[in-house]
């Protein structure tokens, strides 16, 4: 009676074993797939998201703004020095050496400021990666679209010591990846292994 009424009990063994089998390579597969290449995965349509992040941008920007400022500033002071004889008496005729302190302390603030109003605006950079196609911005901020396949260049960037990778699509324009970008080595990595070609160091 028992039997007419439902499965026999070895079966029910066997299909929950089966099915506690595939949930565990299912997890183990998905555990293993790398963020972005699940992002090109056809099964799996969704855009993958990294963001730049503005807190090194700051970082790096005031430093290199500050060091470009003082040394300006040291090399006219020492410029004058030199033209003037040696004097140090003529150098600080107009203004004392505590204003001339207070001067580059107004610089260092002065540039760290500026860092600050710049930085937030390369949160616009961030890149996202959907099957196959990378989006992100070009060196005027312009939102740009590429299509793996259509890359033809790949190659290092800097300015005022904020590095990163110019994607060249021709044409279809460039796309800046900047180093303080979330997993750039993982993208950079991917944009190399998914071009037809060899392309060049970045």
């Amino acid at each position: 009676m028992l039997r007419a009424f439902g499965p026999p009990r070895d079966a029910l063994l066997c299909a929950f074993f089966a099915r506690s089998l595939r949930s565990h390579y299912c997890a183990k597969s998905a555990q293993s797939k790398s963020p972005l290449l699940a992002a090109l995965c056809i099964s799996e349509i969704r855009i993958m998201k990294y963001k730049v992040r503005a807190f090194e941008i700051w970082l790096t920007f005031s430093r290199q703004l500050v060091l470009l400022a003082l040394t300006s500033v040291l090399f006219v002071g020492v410029v004058s020095f030199l033209i003037n004889g040696y004097q140090p008496e003529v150098i600080f005729k107009n203004i004392s050496p505590l204003e001339y302190l207070y001067l580059l302390i107004g610089i260092i603030f002065f540039c760290i400021a500026i860092s600050a109003i710049v930085a937030p605006f390369f949160k616009l950079s961030s890149i996202e990666i959907e099957n196959g196609t990378l989006i992100g911005r070009d060196y005027y901020g312009r939102k740009k679209t590429i299509q793996f396949g259509s890359i033809k260049s790949i190659s290092p960037f800097q300015v005022y010591g904020i590095n990163a990778t110019i994607i060249d699509a021709g044409e279809l324009g460039q796309v800046y990846i900047y180093q303080s970008t979330e997993r750039y080595s993982e993208i950079i990595s991917l944009i190399r292994a998914s071009v037809p070609f060899k392309i060049s160091n970045a």
